[in-house]
């Protein structure tokens, strides 16, 4: 089992772990004010959380193609000039891949509209994003002790874990000039330089002292991360996962403009 990052000193930012409130509630405490928060009593509902484990998928899903990301040693491969390192295998051979932890390991991980569609009935999408603007779904499998680098997403987010443990340090979306943030002309402006496991006080001093919070996401949790959070993740147990991304507020707006003029456009 891989070791967990630890913990700060104590962070004023503060995460409710509640059960999921209702539709009304989440938007005002959570999505207009852009605050994380963990509920606990949505995945256990789930025919995913009896179900899915690594030998389900190799079993009914192992022949299917799937999308994985390539790993090195402990971390995502990514190049700063080209995002993340793709590749399509068969299911049953990226999780050989993933469980041999070898050099050139796997981290799947899959949109389920083009891969896997049937799996989306073992789930149950919560009301907050079921057939929002710019809904999309991932599936993520990986072996433990396995990072991806600090980025941020403009889509609001609900990961849900339904395996193992991952602990995630995150940093609300002023922190992108403390965090030196990839500028827009950037073949990867969502992405940050800074390790925040290990920020450099040499080559990034304001990281240093950047506001952040240390969140531990167990098994039958669903973390709600908002629109633009940093956030850099490690496997602390082998981990699967999925997640639901859509969109809100000014992003939701222009996703409905680019619509009516016949434009596709993503967040």
């Amino acid at each position: 089992m891989a070791q967990a990052i630890g913990h700060d000193a104590p962070s004023d930012i503060v995460i409710d772990r509640v059960p999921a409130p209702s539709q009304a509630e989440f938007e005002r405490r959570y999505l207009h004010a852009s605050q994380p928060a963990i509920f606990t009593d949505v995945v256990p509902r789930w025919k995913a959380w009896g179900r899915w484990s690594r030998d389900y998928f190799r079993q009914v899903w192992g022949k299917h193609r799937a999308q994985v990301m390539l790993t090195s040693g402990r971390n995502v491969q990514y190049d700063p000039n080209r995002s993340y390192a793709f590749r399509e295998m068969p299911m049953g051979e990226a999780l050989d891949r993933l469980e041999r932890g070898s050099e050139d390991g796997a981290y799947l991980m899959l949109p389920l509209e083009r891969y896997l569609p049937g799996l989306l009935d073992d789930v149950e999408v919560p009301s907050y994003c079921n057939a929002r603007p710019g809904f999309r779904t991932r599936l993520w499998i990986n072996a433990a002790d396995i990072g991806t680098p600090l980025h941020r997403d403009f889509s609001e987010n609900l990961i849900a874990q339904v395996r193992g443990t991952k602990q995630l340090i995150l940093y609300p979306p002023e922190a992108a000039h403390s965090l030196y943030a990839f500028q827009r002309r950037s073949p990867v402006p969502g992405f940050s330089p800074v390790n925040a496991e290990v920020p450099d006080p040499v080559r990034f001093p304001r990281s240093v002292d950047a506001r952040r919070v240390v969140v531990t996401l167990h098994a039958g949790e669903m973390l709600f991360l908002p629109s633009r959070w940093w956030h850099q993740v490690r496997s602390i147990e082998p981990s699967l996962n999925i997640n639901f991304w859509w969109a809100a507020g000014v992003y939701e707006k222009i996703i409905r403009v680019a619509e009516r003029l016949g434009l596709k456009a993503s967040v």
